[in-house]
């Protein structure tokens, strides 16, 4: 069984100017606006969230969430697995 690479389970936190902090991860990003939680996958595993989010077009396919009905938890485990938040 391979090493699993930091890069393939790894977040982070970026700062977009029109969305403010945004938690991205190897499966797609997230961010909150309000009491609105954004969640956005990417196509495949990305080795660069950063690069990927940076390079997202598909803002049609964003889903919303009511954030306080979503843990935070569940919100790591989106951007690290691409599980969307129940």
């Amino acid at each position: 069984m391979p090493a699993v690479d930091w890069r393939s389970t790894a977040s982070l936190w970026l700062n977009d100017p029109d969305r403010g902090k945004v938690l991205a991860g190897p499966f797609g990003f997230a961010w909150w606006q309000g009491k609105k939680l954004y969640v956005a996958q990417f196509r495949n595993q990305e080795t660069s969230p950063m690069l990927a989010y940076k390079g997202f077009i598909e803002w049609e396919k964003v889903k919303t969430y009511t954030a306080d009905h979503v843990p935070m938890p569940s919100v790591i485990r989106f951007v690290r697995t691409g599980l969307l938040p129940a």
